[in-house]
């Protein structure tokens, strides 16, 4: 896990670097931006910790539940992972809209050209 300040850091680098993609976006849009943003950059920098959570503490725990009965199930970073994963690519698809045409198509062939790529 981060160190809340170290988080931090990491929270603003990847903030900047939507912010450079968003720069030149239409002023009555940049509000929603800026927050759909800061909501990724953090997204973004907590599924990198949860993925290490992950890798060190596997992808399942063991519970009891009363006094005979123990299994396996999905840790709870894993399940943290899967929802913010979902809210992260939704956020990422809201901040797409939210480009120019010209861009969206830009990213729009670069996303078939990878998933063509073998």
């Amino acid at each position: 896990m981060f160190e809340s300040e170290e988080k931090a850091k990491l929270v603003k680098k990847e903030t900047n670097k939507l912010r450079k993609i968003y720069r030149d976006i239409d002023p009555p849009k940049k509000k929603n931006v800026e927050k759909l943003i800061d909501n990724a950059a953090w997204m973004a920098v907590s599924l990198e910790e949860l993925r290490a959570q992950i890798d060190v503490e596997g992808y399942e725990e063991t519970y009891t539940n009363g006094a005979n009965q123990t299994g396996k199930k999905d840790s709870t970073a894993v399940k943290n992972y899967n929802t913010i994963i979902k809210n992260y690519n939704a956020t990422i698809k809201l901040l797409m809209d939210q480009l120019p045409q010209t861009q969206q198509q830009t990213g729009d062939k670069l996303a078939k050209f990878l998933m063509h790529k073998k």
